[in-house]
C-alpha cells in the first residue's frame, strides 16, 4: 500500500502526473500480478483509492514533503564546460549520469557528487595524463565521489550478473557438455 502511493508521489515529483484514474488500473493489475483490474466504480477502485489518499500525507510527512530531488544533468553540463575532456570521455560521463538514475544514489548524493563520479569513471575507463586535477575545481569532496563510483560499479557487477545466460548460471559439473550423457 505504501509502495503504490510513493509511485503515485514520486510521478507528482518527476512531472509525470498521472491522475489516479489511471494509476490505480495499472498499480492494481501490477500489484495483483495480473489477476485483479480495478475499473473505475469498482470496489477494488475505492479500495486503492481510500489507501492512496489515506497514505499520500503519511508519505509526506514522513518525507518532510521534501519531494525535490536535484538531477545530475545540469551539474555535469558546468562541470563538462570546465573540464578538458574529449568528446569521447565527455560522452561517457552522461552515460554514466544516466545509469544513475536506475539506482537511488541521487537521493543519497548531492547532483554535483554524483556529476563529479560520473566524470571520474569516464577518466578511469579511458585514463589520460593530467587526469588527476580535473575535479580539484568542482566543489565535490573525493571521498563521496568515490562513493558514488563505487555504487555504480556494483550496480554494473549486479547487471553483468543477471544477464549471464541461464545455461551458464546454473551449469553445474554433472551437467556440463563433457559429461558422459546416460541414455
Amino acid at each position: 500500500n505504501v509502495a503504490a502511493t510513493c509511485l503515485f508521489l514520486a510521478c507528482k515529483a518527476e512531472e509525470s502526473l498521472r491522475k489516479l484514474d489511471v494509476f490505480i488500473p495499472v498499480i492494481a493489475y501490477y500489484a495483483s500480478k495480473g489477476h485483479r483490474k480495478a475499473v473505475v466504480g469498482t470496489s477494488e477502485y475505492d479500495k486503492w483509492r481510500s489507501v492512496i489518499v489515506t497514505t499520500e500525507p503519511i508519505v509526506l510527512e514522513a518525507l518532510c514533503f521534501d519531494m525535490v530531488v536535484d538531477h545530475p544533468h545540469v551539474s555535469l553540463v558546468h562541470m563538462l564546460e570546465r573540464t578538458p575532456l574529449d568528446e569521447r570521455r565527455k560522452q561517457m560521463a552522461w552515460s554514466f549520469v544516466a545509469d544513475c538514475m536506475r539506482v537511488p544514489v541521487c537521493l543519497v548524493h548531492e547532483a554535483r557528487t554524483v556529476a563529479g563520479a560520473a566524470v571520474e569513471l569516464a577518466m578511469r575507463v579511458a585514463p589520460e595524463q593530467g587526469d588527476n586535477a580535473v575535479l580539484d575545481g568542482a566543489g565535490v569532496r573525493r571521498a563521496e565521489v568515490e562513493s558514488v563510483v563505487q555504487w555504480l560499479l556494483e550496480f554494473y557487477a549486479r547487471e553483468a550478473q543477471a544477464r549471464r545466460p541461464v545455461t551458464e548460471a546454473v551449469q553445474t559439473p554433472a551437467s556440463s557438455p563433457a559429461s558422459p550423457t546416460v541414455g
